[in-house]
């Protein structure tokens, strides 16, 4: 029965994202994260810059970054274009590429929003301050995951004969660690952006499935770059951002299934408020 049950979720859910075109909206946010994406690095290359007094320090971080989010050749690729224009990335810099990273974020919240149903957000400032408060949010959490990994690094380094013995658990805690930064990224969306209030375990929900589906997904395009790929054969000196397209469609895509996930969890849990406030004596 209960596997009865959980096919049916998962039909229902597969069906409302088909059926709100969720491929055509994971389109549309792919193209206006592609358009952030440098902006918003180039603010990161900035605070960073400033924060460690290190540009060399700043480039090597954010390479690492992006190495477990994307594939690691393209990462390097997409610091080195970063780079060509940091000067930008000062003073006033900063805040006109932060406004024009707020792109991405907004197309997520309409996205989010026509997925689980609910009205947009009224107002050009307001949207604008949703939209920040996401990206301050998310680099935050971006932080945090980093800082623990290099912890963990820093602490591989002090002792690596006590470490190496230790190598799998290590292995095992940097990928739990972007797990756990992924999972709380996505309940972040799905707590922040519907206009919908939902519970937070709701939020959650969706971010568990979003995030995890988007680390194995991870793994697999990674191998599959790897071993079966030839994107250099065919795009040339493209091939990078080719492969960088690719990587934030499948990013969208979870993405907009997933907040399909926590819509139709939130559905559930309201028929069940329902079911428990209609069984309590009156």
């Amino acid at each position: 029965m209960r596997f009865r049950n959980g096919f049916r979720f998962a039909r229902e859910v597969w069906q409302g994202f088909t059926g709100r075109n969720g491929f055509l909206l994971a389109a549309a946010v792919s193209f206006y994260t592609f358009l952030s994406l440098f902006p918003l690095l180039l603010v990161a290359v900035g605070i960073l810059g400033y924060i460690l007094r290190s540009p060399e320090h700043a480039e090597a971080i954010l390479t690492h970054f992006l190495g477990r989010v994307v594939i690691g050749t393209v990462a390097i690729d997409i610091v080195t274009s970063v780079l060509q224009g940091r000067e930008a990335a000062t003073g006033i810099g900063i805040v006109l590429l932060l406004w024009a990273g707020m792109a991405a974020a907004l197309m997520l919240e309409q996205a989010v929003n026509l997925v689980w149903d609910s009205p947009l957000r009224q107002g050009y400032f307001k949207r604008r301050a949703v939209a920040l408060l996401v990206l301050i949010l998310v680099g935050a959490l971006i932080t945090v995951s980093f800082g623990i990994t290099a912890l963990v690094h820093i602490v591989r380094q002090l002792s690596p004969s006590y470490v190496s013995s230790l190598s799998v658990v290590w292995k095992l805690l940097g990928h739990l660690v972007a797990a756990l930064a992924s999972v709380g990224l996505f309940t972040m969306v799905y707590k922040i952006l519907p206009t919908t209030r939902a519970p937070l375990r709701v939020a959650l929900a969706g971010g568990l499935f979003s995030g995890i589906l988007w680390e194995i997904a991870k793994q697999i395009f990674t191998f599959y770059v790897v071993h079966f790929a030839a994107y250099s054969r065919v795009y040339g000196p493209l091939a990078g951002v080719m492969l960088l397209l690719i990587w934030i469609n499948y990013s969208s895509v979870i993405a907009i299934l997933g907040a399909g996930f926590a819509s139709h969890c939130h559905a559930k849990y309201r028929d069940n408020q329902r079911l428990t406030d209609n069984s309590k004596p009156k």
